[in-house]
């Protein structure tokens, strides 16, 4: 690859609920910033869990998933983010543990975004999800 172009690895997850089980995909994104990318993704089904999720357990569960992942890409040589798919505005619930998932992330070493800036869990996750 050419060294002018700028490589970034953005790994996010997102999960839905329906019914009985819940999906967690995993998106990871290989960037090459200015000409486009590719996605990668992993999809995990929890059933008859439902009951035993709530929302810090859900959000804790995306976040570590993305960085089980981080740890096995950390052998690329380039940039990595993971991309947490909580908001930092005070109306939102997620926003009662994004201290508690950033601490996560930062406390493995890795450079995060939450959002509007999570956009591989906010956007690219979200829609494999579904």
């Amino acid at each position: 690859m050419n060294n002018s172009t700028k490589q970034l690895v953005c790994v996010g997850t997102d999960s839905q609920i329906k019914g009985m089980r819940i999906t967690f995909t995993t998106a990871v994104v290989l960037l090459n910033v200015g000409r486009g990318g590719i996605c990668y993704y992993k999809r995990d089904i929890v059933h008859d869990k439902r009951d035993e999720y709530s929302l810090r357990r859900r959000l804790l569960t995306e976040v570590w998933k993305s960085v089980e992942v981080a740890m096995q890409l950390d052998v690329l040589d380039c940039p990595l983010q993971i991309h947490i798919d909580a908001n930092p505005n005070l109306r939102f619930k997620s926003n009662r543990y994004i201290r508690e998932l950033v601490a996560m992330v930062a406390g493995q070493g890795y450079d995060y975004r939450t959002k509007p800036y999570a956009w591989a869990a906010q956007t690219v996750a979200d829609k494999l999800t579904r």
